[in-house]
C-alpha cells in the first residue's frame, strides 16, 4: 500500500493522537505518519502525552510534538482549567506547524482537534478508530463529538456498517477505510 500519490505535490501534514502506547491505532499512527514522510511530505506527529511512555517510536522524519497535557483532573474546575490549557496547547503546536491538512485519531483527540482549530480554515480529518456503538465515550463527550464532527473536512471509519452512527448531515462526509496490511519485507 502506498501511502503517496504519484505526482502529488508534497504536503505539510499534521498528525495528531493522544499518545504512542500500546494500542493499534497508536500503531497505525505511526506507521501512517512515517509512509507519509517517505512519499515526501512534511510530517508533524503531535500527541497530548508527554511521550515518556511510547510503545511506537515516532517514525524517522516525522517532527514530534509531546505535549505532555494528559493529566487526571480531581474537581470539575480543575478539569475545566486542563481542558483550556490543553485545548492552547494544541492549537498552537498545530497552527505552528503550518499544515495543509490535520489528521486526528481517536473519538475523544478528535473533539479536542476540532475544538482547537475551530475558526482557523484547516481542514481536520476526524478518524474514528473504533467502533462508537460499542465503546461509548460518556454523554458529554458524545454531545461533544455531535457537535464538533460537523466542523470535519471528511470523517473516516473502519468499516460500512459504522456511517449509519452518524447524522444523516454528516453521512456525505464519512469516508469507510478499512486498516492497512503492511506486507513483511522480502
Amino acid at each position: 500500500m502506498s501511502a503517496g500519490h504519484e505526482g502529488a505535490s508534497p504536503r505539510r501534514v499534521t498528525c495528531v493522537i493522544s499518545s504512542l502506547g500500546a494500542g493499534g491505532a497508536e500503531r497505525v499512527m505511526a506507521w501512517l505518519a512515517g509512509a507519509l514522510a517517505a512519499a515526501g511530505h512534511e510530517v508533524t506527529l503531535v500527541t497530548l502525552s508527554d511521550g515518556r511512555d511510547d510503545f511506537h517510536a515516532p517514525p524517522a522524519g516525522v517532527t514530534r510534538a509531546a505535549l505532555g497535557v494528559m493529566a487526571t483532573s480531581r474537581t470539575r474546575v480543575e478539569a475545566l482549567r486542563a481542558s483550556w490549557r490543553r485545548l492552547r496547547r494544541l492549537r498552537g503546536a498545530i497552527v505552528a506547524a503550518r499544515p495543509d491538512v490535520v489528521l486526528s485519531f481517536m473519538d475523544r483527540t478528535n473533539v479536542l482537534v476540532l475544538l482547537a482549530l475551530r475558526g482557523t480554515g484547516i481542514p481536520v480529518v476526524a478518524a474514528e478508530r473504533n467502533n462508537p456503538w460499542l465503546l461509548p465515550v460518556g454523554a458529554v463527550w458524545e454531545r461533544l463529538r455531535r457537535l464538533t464532527y460537523r466542523w470535519a473536512a471528511r470523517i473516516t471509519v473502519q468499516d460500512d456498517a459504522l456511517v449509519d452512527f452518524f447524522a444523516p448531515a454528516l453521512r456525505g462526509r464519512v469516508r469507510t477505510i478499512p486498516n492497512a496490511v503492511v506486507a513483511a519485507p522480502a
